[in-house]
């Protein structure tokens, strides 16, 4: 049985809370020192768990034969894209196949393909690169005068360039 206030539980489900950064640290911050580990049940959803604890995620992150990430969405989605989802993998369909979906042996096999790209040394490579792609969104938030929303701003393109960097991708493109 969830022990954490509903209103904190649905908090963290709704988009209007991710809009309002106060609200949605303050629903964390609540789990984190009352119920690191809480289980949510919510009229629109199937029960799940908010792990609020870097340690715990490690935890549950590192472990995918007690928590299994290719049954389940990796995101939060409501009842009927959970059902939608379940009749996609049964048909031989998932609908989505990324690493984080993934679990082994298929989570290691797909990781091979790419892992010598971000070895430390071909990143030494690319060094000055990122380096100057990173005084690019620094300038960016500069330039914002003192307001900036990092996930629009910085979070959303800054990984993505380095990334196109490394499978060298021309920025044009």
């Amino acid at each position: 049985m969830p022990t954490a206030p509903r209103e904190i539980l649905a908090t963290v489900v709704d988009p209007k809370a991710h809009a309002d950064p106060a609200r949605l640290n303050a629903a964390f911050a609540w789990l984190r020192h009352n119920e690191p580990v809480a289980r949510a049940e919510l009229p629109e959803f199937d029960p799940f768990w908010i792990v609020t604890r870097h340690a715990d995620i490690l935890e549950v992150s590192r472990d995918n034969v007690l928590f299994p990430y290719g049954a389940f969405p990796s995101t939060l989605a409501p009842r009927q894209a959970v059902e939608r989802g379940r009749v996609a993998r049964e048909a031989g369909r998932p609908l989505l196949y990324t690493l984080v979906q993934m679990d082994e042996p298929d989570h290691m096999k797909y990781r091979a393909l790419t892992q010598a790209w971000f070895m430390p040394q071909n990143i030494r490579r690319l060094e000055g690169r990122i380096r100057e792609l990173a005084r690019e969104a620094v300038a960016r938030m500069e330039a914002l005068d003192g307001e900036c929303d990092f996930v629009a701003e910085v979070a959303l393109h800054f990984p993505l360039r380095v990334i196109l960097e490394i499978l060298g991708v021309p920025r044009e493109d």
